[in-house]
This record gives structure tokens, sequence and C-alpha cells, in this order.
């Protein structure tokens, strides 16, 4: 009998395994080759209960992780080159070797962005290239691995389009999911979503799930609760909304915003994002008063599906010394910042009033940033 058949039940190793931060679980590959199989096959209950037992520590400590992506050039691919930093800490890098490559064409990069992300595992894609490849990545366990393109057809005009990405977990299933919602003149065009479980694509049409109609999305999504969140417009009248899709049970949905948000006029709010923070949804508002300061508003939705429970948490004015444009709400509730002339990234702490530098993102660095 070898030594791993001596050893102890698989559900017990994993359960072990996943209270391990990720730096030591890289460490224990080398045990043996079944640990190896655990931490390096992607398996999606694995990084699921990982997530929920480590992940969630992170979160109660205020010690989330930002993955930042810059720019390398070679030959005829663009490389991102990965560094992953402590929100604790963040000039403590806890890795910084990892590459991802697209083609490096003008027309593919521009279009690209981190788009979502879900248990570590962030997507990066293209919401403007109807046929372009698409990176999920764990930058904590160091793997990536590639989503074939799917394309929907010709009756999209190539390349013009607007494509939201989403990535989620099937707890009932143990599958990662990954859904691509094409708008076209703000109707609804089509939806298709990829199972890395099977490594396949299946089209979603009107005979199998009402897809959302009149609805405009930013690219940014969120997972929470088996929903993958995007903020949304409808195209007639341009009210704002959040527009939800259930992993699970692969059906849209919606969900309203704070009702001060809603009443707010167009031209006061100048940016506004949506984020998981501390395992509640959470809303960053951008507002430009008269001599043209910004003042950010952080909403909280205090119980998960209840409108009337979001609650503005606080209301912060930056300091003016720096030029900042705001990028997301970090798991611990701070705001990450970038100045537009520099490039410098800073995470702001509300409740202490201080910045910390985080070091120099991309030429596009509000796109290529996340929080997890």
């Amino acid at each position: 009998m070898s030594y791993e058949e001596k050893s102890l039940p698989h559900d017990v190793i994993i359960e072990i395994l996943s209270w391990l931060p990720p730096e030591t679980l890289l460490k224990f590959k080398r045990v043996c080759r079944s640990w190896c199989s655990i931490i390096t096959t992607r398996d999606a209950k694995f990084v699921a209960i990982h997530q929920s037992h480590f992940g969630n520590s992170l979160q109660d400590m205020n010690c989330g992780r930002i993955v930042i992506a810059r720019e390398k050039y070679k030959r005829a691919f663009l490389y991102l080159k990965l560094r992953l930093v402590q929100e604790r800490n963040p000039r403590r890098i806890v890795h910084m070797n990892m590459e991802l490559r697209i083609p490096n064409t003008r027309y593919f990069r521009d279009h690209y962005r981190i788009i979502g992300s879900c248990n570590g595992v962030f997507c990066y894609a293209s919401f403007r290239v109807d046929n372009a490849p698409i990176q999920l990545c764990n930058p904590s366990m160091r793997w990536a691995y590639l989503v074939p393109p799917y394309r929907f057809g010709n009756n999209l005009k190539f390349p013009f389009i607007n494509a939201c990405y989403g990535v989620g977990f099937d707890r009932f299933v143990n599958d990662y999911k990954v859904l691509k919602f094409v708008s076209k003149d703000g109707e609804a065009a089509a939806a298709a979503i990829y199972s890395m479980k099977t490594k396949s694509w299946k089209r979603l049409t009107n005979d199998s799930v009402q897809l959302p109609k009149s609805l405009w999305c930013l690219p940014l999504s969120v997972f929470l609760g088996g929903f993958i969140h995007w903020l949304g417009y409808k195209a007639k009248t341009w009210t704002r909304t959040i527009m939800l899709f259930h992993v699970c049970n692969e059906v849209f949905g919606e969900m309203q915003l704070p009702a001060a948000v809603l009443e707010s006029r167009h031209d006061n709010i100048y940016h506004i994002s949506i984020s998981v923070v501390k395992g509640s949804l959470c809303l960053l508002v951008e507002e430009l008063t008269d001599d043209h300061k910004g003042i950010w508003q952080v909403w909280t939705m205090k119980e998960y599906g209840v409108a009337e429970s979001w609650i503005k948490q606080r209301k912060v004015v930056l300091g003016e010394r720096i030029m900042m444009t705001t990028i997301q709400l970090t798991v611990g509730g701070k705001i990450l910042c970038s100045n537009y002339k520099s490039q410098k990234l800073f995470l702001y702490d509300p409740e202490t009033d201080k910045y910390q530098y985080v070091g120099l993102g991309s030429s596009f660095s509000c796109s290529l940033v996340a929080s997890l």
C-alpha cells in the first residue's frame, strides 16, 4: 500500500487544505501527487470551499487582494504582467510574475478589460470584439484558463457591439460558468454561457430564457449570492438599474438601486460602480458639485434583494492635492483610486482619511485593476 493510500480521506484533505492561504498551498503542492492535483487542477469545488474559508477571513480582516495588470509587448502578443498585493499592506507584493497574453493589435488591446471576478478568479475579455478569446485567471493560485471565443453570428455588426461578461460559480454542479451577453441598439441581441466542466458554450434563447429588453449594461460585473450583477440603463428612459443573472437557474432579473441614486440627475453623477464589500452589495457613486469637486457616496444593501435596505454608509470628499479618478470599492471597504496623470494607484481609507500608495498602473489602469 502506497503512502497516498494510507493518508487521510480525500474530503478531509480538501477541508484541511481549504483553510490555508494561497502562498502555503503553493508550497504544499510538493508534498505528494494527490495534493498537487487538488491544488493545481482548478477543481471548482475546492476553489469555492477555499474561498468561503480563507476569502471570508480576508474580508473580515480588511486585507483582501488587489490584482494589477501592466502592459508588456512581445512580438505579436500583448502580455499583461500581473502583480498581486495585499489590501491591508499594499507595499507587500504577494505575486508579480504571472503573465496573460492577447493578440498585440490596437484593435484588440483597447477593448480588453478585467470585467468581473468570483472566488478569487477574474475574467478578462473584450467588450467590443465579438470573436475575441476570454481569459479566466486565479493570480493567487497562479493558473490561467483560456475560454474559446464565442461569436453570435453575422447578424451582429462586427466589431461594434456592447458585450457584457460575468463569471459565477454554480454550487449545485460545482462548475464555473462564464456568461456573455450582447446588446445592440439598446435591445437584447443574444446571450451564451460557457461551462468549465463541460468545456462548451450553450446559446440562451428566448425559447429557453426570457432575455432582458431595452437594457444597456456597464462592462464590470460582480458575483454574490449565486447572482452575477451589472449596473445598467434602460435604453428608452435611461433609468438606472441592476441587472441580475442567476448562475444555477440561468435566468435574468433586475434589482432596484437606492431611491436617491435613481432620482439624481444624470449630469450630476460622474461615476458609479458596483462592488462586493465584506459580503454585501455596495455602490460607489461620485457626484460633481457646482465647483467641479468630486463627492463620493458609499451605499450598502444591508439585506440582499431588499431595495428598502439600501443605506448610505458615508460621504467622502477626496483631497484636492491628488487629481484622482475612482476605480472601485475594495472587499475591505477602501476606495481604489488612480491619478490620471501619473498612472499611480492609491488606496483611500475613509475611516482614517489616509492614502496608501499601491504602485504604478497601466495606461488604461482603471480597466486593468480588480479587487479579489
